[in-house]
């Protein structure tokens, strides 16, 4: 009973991650309907070298370190993603073991014509996620079990 309750407990930070991030989520979606592309890449269109902040910028959204809750560090789009946003968690005793220090990713994606997000757990598609493997450390990730089905490949 304890390990799966721990499971829930991490679940549910995860959760508040995806709560924050779903301000993102809307503005991306406001350039796309605006703009009928993703947005672009800073350093291209802008002249920006800062990432984050001029992101956060042009989608009209928060500070980067002002995006965070009681378990979530921060919520980051990053120059040159097209919008992607990381979650990234406290490294501190309130967040889940399993969590702290660690990340997710959700990702737009208009190849079908419309805008879907893609949740993941690492930036790319392939590699484990949330422990070290024989080929690449993946520690810094949030470990699959406990996104939410969506988010598993």
């Amino acid at each position: 009973a304890i390990p799966q309750y721990q499971n829930y407990v991490a679940r549910t930070q995860v959760a508040e991650g995806l709560s924050l991030v779903t301000v993102v989520k809307t503005a991306v979606a406001e350039y796309y309907s605006v703009h009928g592309v993703l947005p672009p890449n800073p350093d291209d269109t802008l002249g920006a070298t800062d990432g984050h902040e001029i992101m956060h910028e042009l989608l009209g959204l928060p500070n980067w370190l002002d995006m965070s809750g009681k378990y979530v560090k921060w919520v980051a789009v990053y120059k040159g993603s097209s919008g992607r946003a990381q979650v990234r968690f406290h490294d501190t005793d309130d967040v889940h073991s399993e969590l702290r220090n660690r990340r997710f990713y959700l990702t737009p994606d208009i190849s079908t014509g419309s805008l879907i997000w893609i949740c993941s757990c690492t930036p790319g598609t392939s590699g484990t996620c949330g422990e070290a493997d024989d080929h690449e450390d993946h520690s810094g990730y949030v470990a699959e079990k406990y996104l939410p089905t969506a988010c598993k490949r």
